[in-house]
């Protein structure tokens, strides 16, 4: 079925897309309303979790780290998730990738500062 496999990130992004629009809770976070700029964490490069990064990434938000089981990509300015995307989908891993520094420490990566956190990770993880 066409459009099947992006779908659930895609589902993700829009749930994403609304709460940042929401005034109310923005006010209550204590941040800017609207998805332009806003950091995000992404636990997982799975299928759900590389296709709302993507879908994040396109409307304008920032991804500073994608985090696996065994290491984090990281770059506090930003990952270029089209680059990402191919290069996980040629190596199955973001070792040697140029465009952010691999980190061991997975969970710590979770704790960084973000507007965002994409928990996509596969059960068990």
């Amino acid at each position: 079925i066409r459009g099947r496999t992006a779908a659930t990130g895609l589902g993700v992004f829009y749930c994403t897309r609304e709460e940042l629009n929401d005034k109310n809770l923005c006010a209550r976070l204590g941040i800017t309303q609207g998805v332009a700029g806003k950091t995000v964490v992404v636990q997982g490069f799975g299928n759900v979790g590389s296709y709302a990064a993507q879908f994040c990434y396109r409307a304008g938000m920032k991804i500073i780290a994608i985090v696996e089981r065994d290491g984090a990509l990281y770059n506090p300015d930003g990952i270029n998730i089209d680059a990402a995307f191919s290069y996980w989908a040629q190596h199955k891993s973001f070792k040697g990738f140029p465009g952010g520094e691999l980190r061991t420490d997975s969970l710590k990566m979770l704790e960084l500062p973000c507007d965002v956190l994409i928990p996509a990770a596969m059960e068990g993880q």
